[in-house]
């Protein structure tokens, strides 16, 4: 609870994030699938099916993360963050 009478609050830290975009494919075929990676190289990646429009979310910790588009059909993938559209 925070009040007018307050000089300052503790810092607020994040337990999580959504982490979303938008995949585009050239050839306007909104299936693709995401692959997340985060930690050593040989963990295995966490994967989503985009929806129909091409948008995905992970709930992800604070972090660095790596993101892959992958499609079997769609050549020319495009990442755009989500906040664009």
């Amino acid at each position: 609870m925070v009040l007018p009478n307050m000089a300052s609050i503790e810092d607020i830290n994040a337990i999580s994030y959504d982490l979303c975009g938008l995949v585009r494919s050239v050839s306007g075929s909104p299936k693709a699938k995401v692959a997340l990676t985060h930690g050593p190289e040989n963990v295995k990646p966490q994967k989503k099916q985009t929806d129909r429009n091409g948008r995905f979310c992970f709930e992800v910790v604070p972090g660095e993360y790596r993101l892959s588009a992958i499609s079997e059909n769609a050549p020319g993938l495009m990442f755009m963050p989500s906040c664009l559209f």
